[in-house]
C-alpha cells in the first residue's frame, strides 16, 4: 500500500489532543473578549474586541473539527468528502491567511486577531491534508478491489453480505446521514461567516491615503496605556490657533474642507481615540480622558498656546468641558451642538413623555449600540453604508465609520455619555452656574426656524417630529450662548435648508462664517 499520505498513530494523537487544547484556550480568549465587549474594564486590544471574538470562534471550530477527523482517521477506511468540501477547505485556508495578514497591515493593527487567524490557517491546512489523504487512500482501495474482481468467491461473499442489512444497521446509517447533513450545514455556515469577516478586514486594510504635509501621529498615554493619535494641521499662526473637535462617531476629516481654507490661523484637527486612524483608548472613554489626551497632544502641536476650540455636535460639548477644566481654551465655536441627554428629555417632554420614560429609552440604546458593535466584524453593516464618494472627505468618512473600531468606540462613548449625565442631569436646565465656560461662545445652528415642513416636503407625523426637534435644537443652541462671556457670545442659524452634516455638506457656507467669527474673536 502507498503510505505517502498516511499518518502515524503517535502523530495522530498529538494532533488530536493539541487541537483540543488549542480549542480550550481559544474558548477562554473568546470569553474574555466577549466580557470586554459587553462590560469594558480595560483595553485588551487597540482595535475592537469583537474582532478577536470571531477570530477565536473560527479557531475553536476548525481546531475541534481537526481533532475529530484525526481521532477517526484510519488509512484502510478513507472518508472521502465531496469536491465541494475540498474546494471550501481551500477557500477557507486562503481566507484565514488573508485576514491574518490584513490585520497586520491595518493602520490600527490587531495582532491578537491576526495570531488567532494564523493558527486557524494551520488547522484548516491540516484538514486539507486529510482530504488529500482520503482521496489517495480511496484510490488505493479502488485499485485493490479491481485486482480482486476475478475472485468470484470473494465477489459472491461480498454480494451476500451487502444484501444482509440488519434493521439496526439501517437505523444507524440514517442517523449518521442526518449528522453528516447537519455537519455540512454548519461547515458551510462557518465558511460564510469567515468570508464576511475577511471582507470586513480587507475593507479596513484598504484605508485612505495620507493627507500629506501636516499629517502626524503622536504617542500619548492614558491610564498607563500608550495611544497613537493622528492629527492634521494646516495654515500659519499669524492670528492664532484653532483646535477642531469632531462629532460623535466621526473623526477629524470632517473639518478637512473648512480647515484648508481658513486664513491666518494654524488649524489642527485630530481623530479621538478609537476613531479614524487613532488607537483605541482604555475604558471609560469619557470627557476626562479626552482632556488628558488632548492636553498631551497640544503640548506636541502648539505648546503653551491658547486655542479657539471649534466643535461639531458632541464635539461642541467637549470644547465646553475643556473650557471649564483647563486654561488653554480662548474661545469656543459650536456647530449644531446640544447637550445630548438634555435634548432627548426636552424632545420627549414635547411628546408628553416623563423623565423616567425618556431616561429608560436612552439606557436601552446602549445595548443596541453594543449589539451593532458586536456584529460589525461580519461586514453586514458596512455593506449598507456604501463605499463613499470620490472626494477625500467622503472616502475618509465612509471608511472610518465602517470600521469595527469606530462602532466599539461609539458604544464606549454612549455609555460614558449617560454615566456623565444621569437622570437628574438630564432634567436640569442648560443655563446654570455650573455650566458657565467664562470664554466667548459662538453658536451656529444647522436648523432654521423659517424652514417649514413644506420646504422639506414633510407631512403628518414626520412633520410633527421635525418641528419639535427643530425648535428644541434651536432653543438649546441659543441658550448655550448665555454660558459664554458677553458681548462676544453670539448665535446664528444656517441659511436655507441645512442638516446636521452641514460641516462637510455645506462647508462652503461655514468657511465664511467661521472665518468671520475667528477674526472677531
Amino acid at each position: 500500500m502507498n503510505t505517502k499520505w498516511n499518518v502515524g498513530e503517535r502523530t495522530q494523537k498529538i494532533i488530536q489532543y493539541s487541537s483540543l487544547s488549542i480549542a480550550g484556550l481559544s474558548l477562554l480568549v473568546m470569553i474574555l473578549f466577549i466580557y470586554e465587549l459587553a462590560s469594558p474594564f480595560s483595553r485588551l486590544t487597540i482595535s475592537s474586541p469583537a474582532n478577536a471574538v470571531y477570530a477565536s470562534f473560527f479557531l475553536i471550530y476548525f481546531s475541534l473539527l481537526c481533532s475529530f477527523h484525526f481521532k477517526n482517521y484510519h488509512p484502510a477506511n478513507p472518508n472521502v468528502k465531496s469536491s465541494f468540501r475540498g474546494f471550501t477547505i481551500i477557500i477557507n485556508q486562503q481566507l484565514s491567511i488573508i485576514s491574518a495578514t490584513a490585520w497586520l497591515i491595518n493602520p490600527v493593527y490587531d495582532w491578537i486577531s491576526s495570531l488567532l487567524l494564523f493558527i486557524t490557517f494551520i488547522f484548516i491546512s491540516l484538514l486539507g491534508f486529510l482530504w488529500i489523504r482520503d482521496i489517495a487512500n480511496q484510490n488505493n482501495k479502488k485499485m485493490r478491489q479491481m485486482l480482486q474482481l476475478n475472485k468470484s468467491d470473494q465477489t459472491q461473499t461480498d454480494l451476500e453480505q451487502s444484501q444482509k442489512k440488519p434493521t439496526e444497521q439501517v437505523k444507524k446509517c440514517g442517523i449518521k446521514k442526518i449528522l453528516k447533513i447537519l455537519n455540512s450545514i454548519l461547515f458551510v455556515f462557518v465558511s460564510l461567516l469567515l468570508l464576511l469577516y475577511t471582507c470586513q478586514v480587507l475593507l479596513e486594510a484598504s484605508y485612505p491615503s495620507d493627507l500629506g504635509d501636516g499629517e502626524r501621529f503622536h504617542l500619548v498615554t492614558s491610564d498607563g496605556y500608550d495611544i497613537k493619535i493622528r492629527s492634521y494641521c494646516k495654515g500659519s499662526a499669524e492670528k492664532g490657533y484653532v483646535l477642531y473637535e469632531s462629532g460623535g462617531g466621526s473623526c477629524g476629516i470632517d473639518f478637512y474642507e473648512i480647515q484648508n481654507s481658513l486664513k491666518g490661523y494654524l488649524v489642527c484637527s485630530y481623530d479621538r481615540a478609537g476613531f479614524g486612524k487613532s488607537w483605541q483608548a482604555p475604558s471609560p472613554a469619557n470627557n476626562e480622558q479626552n482632556l488628558d489626551i488632548v492636553t498631551q497632544l497640544l503640548d506636541q502641536l502648539m505648546p503653551n498656546k491658547q486655542v479657539i476650540c471649534i466643535g461639531h455636535s458632541v464635539g461642541g460639548q467637549i470644547c465646553q468641558y475643556y473650557a471649564k477644566k483647563a486654561t488653554f481654551v480662548k474661545a469656543i465655536i459650536i456647530l449644531d451642538s446640544v447637550p445630548v441627554m438634555k435634548w432627548y428629555y426636552q424632545v420627549g417632554l414635547k411628546k408628553d413623555q416623563t423623565l423616567d420614560q425618556v431616561y429608560e429609552q436612552q439606557q436601552s440604546t446602549i445595548g443596541l449600540i453594543k449589539t451593532i458593535a458586536s456584529v460589525w466584524p461580519l461586514y453586514l453593516g458596512s455593506m449598507f453604508i456604501g463605499s463613499g464618494s470620490t472626494y477625500p472627505t467622503g472616502v475618509w468618512q465612509k471608511w472610518q465609520i465602517r470600521t469595527t473600531r469606530n462602532w466599539y468606540a461609539q458604544s464606549l462613548g454612549a455609555q460614558s455619555e449617560q454615566s456623565e449625565c444621569n437622570k437628574e442631569c438630564m432634567g436640569s436646565p442648560v443655563v446654570s452656574q455650573e455650566n458657565m465656560v467664562n470664554v466667548p461662545l459662538i453658536a451656529i445652528s444647522a436648523g432654521n426656524d423659517q424652514i417649514s415642513c413644506n420646504d422639506r416636503k414633510l407631512t403628518d407625523q414626520a412633520c410633527d417630529d421635525y418641528l419639535i426637534q427643530r425648535d428644541v435644537t434651536i432653543q438649546m443652541i441659543k441658550d448655550q450662548t448665555q454660558l459664554g462671556t458677553q458681548p462676544l457670545s453670539q448665535f446664528e442659524q444656517c441659511e436655507g435648508i441645512c442638516d446636521h452634516d452641514f460641516v462637510w455638506v455645506k462647508s462652503y457656507y461655514l468657511r465664511g462664517r467661521i472665518q468671520y467669527y475667528l477674526d472677531l474673536l
